[in-house]
């Protein structure tokens, strides 16, 4: 049993011997390896070998050593023994104390060692101190390492020659096909009309002096074109500008030529016209219209679309995508070919994106934009004018309706219609037959005293227009709809003149008191009675019979009535008053 001081020093370096150890070997065949590589990148051009299978064989077989290599060294144990007997000989001053130090055990009994064995021990461990067992080991570990990091690239190397070999024997094989001869490129082509094309034609080792490319369209005479040499290289060139048809060419030099070959000549689907044929609905009164290579439309709902969408060829399938992604079919005009239709009724606004597909499955490159924009047809706009809002009416005013009325593709009737409480509406037309965007005013003169309103009735009021819905039927459109209250007849005259409130409140908050005040507002209180009366009730016999004087002693007299009987002159009297035409009455205020 080895002493566990001793080997409790001697692990470390145990542990980096073994990795030097491993790294060497592992140095030793992968230069081994590395030189064997390189020698068959160097023989196999003399022995023809060539082709991928070299390197990845090279490297496969160095993957299966360098495990063989790992597993060996897995197996293989060193003792502490061997180790310390190499520590000897690399230290002859220890004079076998470090081995004699490993043997020694303590006494089984005490577990001690005795006076001599440490003696022994204590001698060893001062020496790894002087000259520290461990050195040599790092340094030999760290020169494995650089080797083998060498010998790795030596490896890698070779295997890159190898590689090379399939690269170079391609290139040799390529550079004997037109060893002597002549190569043309592109050779056959397909090409897109109106494209450039460069055609070049490189030469062997026997270069001419003059080297010409015969084309042959297809739609015009046979062509002669000299060929540039680049330089010194064995390369010739010539450019064509525009390739509109199909060509057949080949290229001549000291008396012979090279094969015939074909460009052949395609076009990417492509939009060329795209015409609109709208037919309006009969309400608008609009002509059908023919709209020629347009991309945008703008009419009114429920119009009637044919879309002639002109093709440059023959395509397989025409299709409009709009903006969720779905895609809506033209079908093929069956008289016109190249041509593609959209029939619909126009119900809305959208954006399409037209997208062609030909029969070599070829898609067009820019697929172009096309803008539907719809409008609506909008009801009429009916405007008020006056009254402005809700009123409050006399039973006997003549009340004065005015709007105005506006519609986008005309009127068929429009007017005025009113509806007392508790009856049946009423609607009064005015006006019929205007034009598009024509501005028509709506007037009506309404008497109330015709329709024998109360005080506190309700009169409703409103304006309509007639015009041709997005159906085709007759549509109405009402306005908002105001009331009107039905006042009394005294409180009518009372704020009849501008101005009378507030002198009345003047009255209540500072009363003034004396003959003069009291004569001077019975007379202007009394004139604008005398013109009330004269627009509401028939008095101009009585005028004329009593004469100016007497008329303005009657309405004194009825003030001063009105006045003892009601108190303060707003809202219906409650006792006794003085009718200029009827005389006195009692009980209900005359209306």
């Amino acid at each position: 049993m080895a002493n566990p001081t001793i080997h409790k020093v001697l692990d470390p370096i145990l542990k980096h011997h073994r990795q030097h150890r491993f790294k060497r070997r592992l140095s030793i065949l992968f230069t081994s390896w590395g030189l064997l590589g390189l020698i068959a990148a160097w023989l196999a051009p003399l022995w023809n070998f060539s082709g991928d299978w070299l390197w990845k064989g090279f490297l496969l077989v160095c993957s299966f050593l360098t495990f063989a290599v790992w597993l060996h060294h897995r197996r293989q144990i060193i003792s502490v023994q061997d180790l310390a007997r190499r520590i000897e000989e690399e230290h002859p001053s220890l004079q076998s104390t470090l081995i004699t130090a490993l043997d020694q055990e303590p006494n089984p009994e005490t577990g001690k060692y005795h006076y001599l064995q440490e003696q022994v021990i204590r001698k060893a461990l001062s020496s790894n101190l002087k000259e520290p067992w461990d050195h040599p080991f790092h340094l030999r570990l760290f020169f494995s390492g650089m080797m083998r990091f060498c010998s790795l690239l030596v490896v890698f190397w070779a295997a890159y020659l190898l590689a090379s070999l399939d690269k170079s024997g391609s290139a040799e094989t390529s550079a004997e096909a037109f060893l002597g001869e002549l190569l043309v490129e592109p050779g056959h082509l397909e090409i897109e009309k109106g494209d450039a094309l460069v055609i070049t034609a490189r030469f062997g080792q026997k270069v001419p002096d003059s080297v010409s490319l015969v084309i042959m369209p297809s739609d015009g005479p046979t062509k002669q074109i000299p060929m540039n040499r680049s330089m010194e290289d064995p390369l010739f060139g010539a450019s064509l500008m525009s390739v509109s048809v199909d060509t057949a060419y080949y290229v001549t030099f000291d008396g012979s030529q090279s094969e015939t070959y074909k460009l052949s000549v395609f076009e990417f689907p492509k939009l060329e016209q795209a015409d609109a044929h709208l037919q309006y609905p009969s309400y608008t009164g609009l002509e059908d219209r023919t709209i020629k290579d347009t991309l945008r439309i703008s009419a009114v709902e429920g119009s009637a679309l044919t879309y002639d969408f002109f093709i440059n060829k023959s395509i397989q399938s025409a299709l409009l995508m709009d903006e969720q992604g779905e895609l809506f079919p033209l079908s093929p005009d069956p008289e016109r070919s190249h041509v593609f239709q959209l029939n619909t009724t126009l119900q809305a606004s959208h954006r399409y994106a037209l997208q062609l597909t030909d029969t070599d499955g070829r898609g067009n490159k820019n697929p172009p934009r096309v803008d539907i924009r719809v409008s609506t047809n909008a009801p009429p706009r009916l405007k008020w004018i006056r009254p402005k809002g809700d009123q409050r009416f006399s039973a006997l005013e003549e009340v004065s309706f005015q709007g105005e009325v506006w519609d986008d593709y005309g009127l068929k009737a429009y007017g005025v219609g009113y509806q007392i409480s508790g009856l049946d509406a009423v609607e009064v037309e005015t006006g019929q037959g205007a034009g598009a965007k024509e501005k028509r005013s709506i007037e009506h003169l309404l008497e109330l005293e015709t329709l024998s309103l109360n005080p506190g009735g309700l009169l409703s009021y409103y304006l309509w227009a007639e015009d041709i819905g997005p159906d085709g039927s007759l549509r109405r459109h009402y306005s908002d709809m105001f009331f009107g209250e039905i006042r009394p007849f005294e409180e009518i005259f009372r704020q009849g003149q501008p101005g009378d409130s507030q002198q009345q409140e003047q009255q209540e908050q500072q009363p003034q008191s004396g003959e003069e005040n009291k004569d001077k507002m019975s007379k202007e209180d009394a004139e604008r009675i005398l013109d009330a009366l004269k627009k509401y009730v028939d008095v101009d016999e009585q005028i004329r019979a009593v004469g100016e004087r007497q008329s303005l002693e009657l309405a004194n007299a009825v003030f001063s009535d009105g006045d003892s009987a009601t108190g303060p002159t707003t809202g219906p009297a409650t006792g006794p008053a003085t009718n200029p035409t009827t005389g006195p009455t009692s009980g209900d205020t005359t209306n």
